[in-house]
């Protein structure tokens, strides 16, 4: 006797994938509310939080990608602190 089994149909790749930007966009908003929608001036650490990439990586696409300076990111002088416009920098991403 066999016994019929109740198998799901294959999901389909592109619900996997609206699955994980879905995903990200909560993440970005929950982070927006601890900030309390913040999107000025701030370290280039904590944009890089809230965009969901590493220090290193923003850093890297600063210099790559050519993001304009005093626009996106500024810095005093060499050595200083870069900080960066996270309303400029979601423009980008």
């Amino acid at each position: 006797m066999q016994t019929e089994t109740n198998k799901l149909p294959p999901v389909i790749p592109e619900i996997d994938t609206l699955l994980e930007v879905m995903h990200e966009m909560h993440k970005k908003i929950e982070m927006l509310e601890q900030n309390e929608g913040y999107q000025g001036w701030m370290t280039i650490k904590r944009a890089a939080s809230l965009v969901g990439i590493s220090r290193d990586a923003l850093a890297q696409r600063i210099i790559s990608e050519h993001y304009p300076e005093h626009v996106v990111w500024r810095q005093k002088s060499k050595g200083c602190a870069i900080m960066i416009n996270l309303k400029e920098l979601n423009k980008i991403f």
